[in-house]
């Protein structure tokens, strides 16, 4: 059931660019997606409106994931830009969303920083 609660968290935060998402989270919000969009491709030709708007959705949703992710490891949400350089610019960005989270900084006690 994993699977089927970060897609919906995967739809629900579609539109929201701030913020982060946790490692566990982007992966099977990623599988719950490889998985509905195997079963889209399957509908016929009369859907295809339809499928056009879920492209759209998913690309708009599918950049704010990737982004939030990138926040999470501790990258600015410019680092999405290395996936334009052929090749190179992809395997760097697995890379980056393979990273551990970073938020243990939210964690830290007040009185261990220098802010007020």
């Amino acid at each position: 059931m994993i699977i089927i609660q970060a897609y919906k968290d995967y739809w629900k935060r579609a539109f929201d660019f701030k913020g982060k998402t946790k490692r566990k989270e982007f992966w099977w919000a990623i599988l719950g997606l490889i998985i509905v969009n195997q079963i889209v491709s399957f509908l016929p030709d009369s859907f295809k409106v339809f499928i056009g708007l879920y492209v759209l959705a998913n690309i708009v949703a599918g950049i704010s994931l990737n982004i939030r992710r990138l926040r999470d490891v501790g990258k600015n949400w410019q680092w999405i830009f290395i996936n334009l350089v052929p090749f190179l610019g992809g395997i760097v960005m697995i890379i980056f969303l393979c990273y551990p989270s970073d938020s243990f900084k939210d964690f830290i006690p007040k009185q261990f920083t220098n802010k007020k």
